[in-house]
């Protein structure tokens, strides 16, 4: 079979998807991980005081938080993965359904670059936080598999 198109991109190399991710906004990458990594899709919904941006799965249901205007709701329902490591183990609790992964703090003299290594179905990435460690080797995972 072919490669799957992601987020209306085709498959990407390694290199290309680390230059993209870093070129990328926080909010930009959080939803890059929701939509490719975790499958979910970005939806508006209206309400009291502005409404929310919410992530719905294939299912329908609403279950995460993008930005809330209404206030009805804490940072714990937020998505932001990249910047957040309780979001960020969603994510890691995802791929490990389907992908080894692991996560791993590195010493500051290490050829690697940042100070955490995260290896998911044999792609590693790094950076000075564990949560876009994560994040960034879910997306390489998803990215360069053969579907």
């Amino acid at each position: 079979m072919g490669r799957q198109d992601y987020g209306g991109g085709v498959h990407m190399t390694r290199d290309q998807i680390v230059a993209k991710w870093n070129g990328m906004t926080p909010r930009e990458r959080n939803a890059w991980v929701a939509e490719v990594v975790m499958g979910w899709r970005r939806v508006s919904r209206p309400g009291g005081g502005g409404g929310y941006i919410g992530w719905e799965n294939a299912d329908g249901r609403i279950v995460a938080i993008e930005s809330d205007c209404t206030m009805s709701t804490g940072p714990q329902d937020w998505f932001r993965p990249s910047q957040d490591v309780r979001s960020a183990w969603t994510v890691f609790e995802h791929m490990n359904k389907t992908h080894w992964i692991s996560i791993m703090r590195i010493a500051e003299t290490s050829n690697v670059t940042g100070n955490y290594v995260a290896e998911c179905g044999g792609n590693s990435a790094g950076s000075n936080s564990a949560s876009e460690a994560i994040c960034l080797a879910a997306i390489i995972a998803k990215l360069t598999d053969t579907v």
